[in-house]
């Protein structure tokens, strides 16, 4: 009888998945059984929550944001390929650990239709098919779900909470959002701050993207109170943060430079 080692422990196998030869059940040290979702349990779970996560984000995910059609023209294209596949690969790594020196997220900025978007969502659609959730969400959307006869279904309470719950999130075009900053007003920023306090302090992955230019750009976004304490602690938490500066790729006539550059 084999064994396997789950959350640090280690088990002894009583029964595979006959379709994904994940187990079903295991033998604890007390010599129990206890039964265990497979790889097709998790992703029908899955499948389940993330009608509702789907619903509250508004983001649609292309089914085609996939690593087989990761097309690299520039070199900085490689550059983001392989830090996404290598965040893919070490994924239930950086759920699980709590105490991941490399960092939980990735952070892609510059300027538009470079693809940014489109790398992140490889991440989502591959780990989406390993059974997690996420949420996909564009802040001028959380915006709007907050704001008074909004129409809307979902409270501020019910997105935090499921940012608190997802395994996955992603922030796409960060920096696009409306904010009201005149008189004094902090509504906005106080709410996005909100957001991202509550993702930071349960320590889970986290992906960005945005047409800001620098670190201090999205800390000066960012910014409620003379502390920036939000903004430096997200920076902090990103494994890798990459700068992509070539020309929009949907402008398909024209040749453009990128680079990577990771900001400091």
């Amino acid at each position: 009888m084999e064994n396997i080692r789950i959350n640090g422990v280690e088990y002894k196998v009583n029964e595979r998945c006959p379709v994904c030869g994940e187990p079903t059940s295991i033998i604890t040290e007390e010599g129990s059984v206890k039964d265990v979702d497979c790889l097709c349990e998790r992703v029908n779970k899955a499948k389940k929550r993330q009608v509702y996560y789907n619903k509250m984000g508004g983001l649609t995910i292309r089914e085609n944001s996939k690593l087989e059609n990761f097309k690299c023209t520039e070199e900085i294209d490689y550059d983001i390929k392989e830090v996404v596949e290598e965040f893919i690969a070490n994924f239930p790594k950086i759920l699980n650990e709590k105490n991941d020196e490399d960092g939980k997220g990735i952070m892609l900025v510059g300027n538009s239709g470079v693809g940014k978007t489109f790398a992140c969502s490889c991440i989502v659609n591959a780990m989406n098919e390993k059974g997690y959730t996420y949420l996909a969400l564009n802040l001028n959307r959380y915006l709007e779900l907050l704001r008074p006869n909004s129409g809307e279904e979902f409270t501020q309470t019910q997105i935090l909470q499921a940012v608190k719950d997802v395994d996955l999130l992603f922030i796409d075009d960060l920096g696009a959002e409306n904010i009201n900053r005149e008189n004094g007003k902090r509504w906005g920023i106080s709410a996005i701050n909100d957001l991202f306090d509550v993702r930071i302090n349960v320590n889970k992955p986290i992906l960005i993207t945005s047409n800001l230019k620098s670190r201090e750009e999205v800390e000066t976004h960012l910014r409620f109170d003379e502390s920036n304490r939000t903004s430096s602690r997200l920076l902090g938490m990103m494994r890798a943060i990459l700068r992509h500066e070539g020309r929009d790729k949907r402008l398909a006539n024209k040749k453009f430079i990128s680079f990577l550059k990771k900001m400091v």
